[in-house]
């Protein structure tokens, strides 16, 4: 850090010197309790030779609390006895210890993925964490910032100057499993001088949670029958016209994207790019019934949706939906009779007879009318009648 922090390893060395003009100092012990080695022992120092004693000490925050290391050192020898005060036989060194402090502070940014205008599933986050050194002097060095939630989790600083920042900057991608919790809660850590693993001080962590909105949808279908042949059902020939509404059902935050497919009607795919809370987006198409489908005895009809809560494959109810419509059989039959007026009294059908032919369309279908049924005959006069519409049971009769 450029001063005495917390941390610091200081190294002290003593220093016994025989000022003597002549005679050595034996059984000279110094000694300093702070420091590790705490103490030697020089069995003679001869005039103006020396006692060494050089050891280590750390220092801890109860040294920040104090404002300095006040360190003494005293030595037992010949002319210093042992608790002697004499200034030849103790010494003191006060050293000023200054007291390191960060911050550390975190931000989210949302890159919207879905347009949402919310934080929601699939939503790309941006968090920056900074920790900012606070000290009036001294760097803080060896600063690790860590997001284990994030990508990339960790930076390092060697060296961070006062008023500096280290700044760890990572994304993290919202899962279905946060929708479901409500938020992202996201915990950054910061280790320092000032800051050891595992510290709880807010100087050192942070938190910040994230609600996430659950987004939501339904879908629903409808069908109408333009009833083409007028027989009141579903029949062969009929034109249907089916509405695929996709609603958006969440609180908050709109559909982005969304796509409404039914493979089976005309058009068969709308996109909506966004659906605000509340609203719609509606696929309108039409479909012919065919013989296959009268066989089958219905038209089986199915559409689904894309979006940001639908990904595409969903069985989910609120990304599919079917509607079975049934599908009427009609049929009729068709029988011919005749009658003889015998003109000329033969008994016989013979020249100059007039025979009258009665053509008879019978509606056998279990339910539906048949229309605009025409009955022909090109024989007989008149030729030809039409029935607008004829019921189940009911007849179109040419006579």
């Amino acid at each position: 850090s450029g001063t005495v922090s917390v941390g610091d390893v200081l190294t002290y060395t003593v220093t016994v010197t025989n000022t003597s003009a002549s005679g050595n100092l034996t059984n000279v012990v110094v000694n300093d309790s702070k420091i590790t080695p705490s103490t030697t022992t020089c069995a003679s120092v001869a005039p103006g030779a020396t006692c060494v004693l050089t050891g280590t000490y750390t220092v801890t925050a109860a040294d920040v609390t104090a404002g300095n290391v006040a360190n003494t050192a005293t030595s037992t020898s010949p002319v210093c006895p042992v608790g002697s005060t004499d200034p030849a036989c103790t010494t003191t060194v006060t050293t000023p210890v200054t007291a390191l402090s960060q911050t550390i502070a975190k931000t989210m940014t949302n890159a919207d993925n879905d347009g949402s205008g919310t934080v929601s599933v699939g939503d790309v986050l941006t968090y920056t964490v900074t920790v900012t050194n606070t000290s009036a002097s001294g760097n803080l060095t060896n600063v690790v910032v860590n997001d284990s939630k994030i990508t990339p989790s960790t930076t390092t600083c060697a060296s961070v100057a006062p008023g500096a920042t280290c700044v760890l900057t990572g994304t993290y991608t919202v899962t279905a499993a946060d929708v479901t919790a409500g938020n992202v809660v996201n915990t950054a850590t910061s280790t320092s001088p000032v800051c050891p693993v595992g510290s709880t001080d807010p100087a050192c962590t942070t938190t910040v949670t994230t609600p996430v909105t659950a987004l939501s949808q339904t879908i629903a279908k409808t069908m109408t029958n333009a009833d083409n042949d007028g027989s009141g059902t579903v029949s062969v020939g009929d034109v249907l016209t089916y509405t695929v509404t996709v609603t958006n059902t969440s609180a908050s935050g709109n559909l982005t994207n969304v796509v409404v497919n039914d493979s089976k009607i005309t058009p068969s795919t709308t996109t909506c790019a966004s659906v605000a809370p509340g609203a719609t987006c509606v696929l309108t198409g039409t479909y012919t019934v065919t013989a296959a489908d009268v066989t089958a005895g219905n038209v089986v009809n199915t559409a689904t949706s894309t979006s940001p809560v639908c990904p595409v494959g969903s069985t989910d109810p609120a990304c599919t939906t079917t509607v079975t419509t049934p599908v009427t059989a009609l049929s009729q039959t068709i029988a011919k009779t005749m009658t003889n007026a015998d003109n000329d009294g033969s008994g016989t059908v013979s020249v100059g007879d007039v025979l009258t032919y009665t053509v008879t369309v019978t509606n056998t279908s279990a339910s539906g009318n048949l229309t605009n049924v025409v009955v022909n005959d090109s024989k007989i006069t008149p030729s030809t009648t039409t029935c607008a519409s004829v019921a189940p049971g009911a007849t179109c009769v040419l006579t």
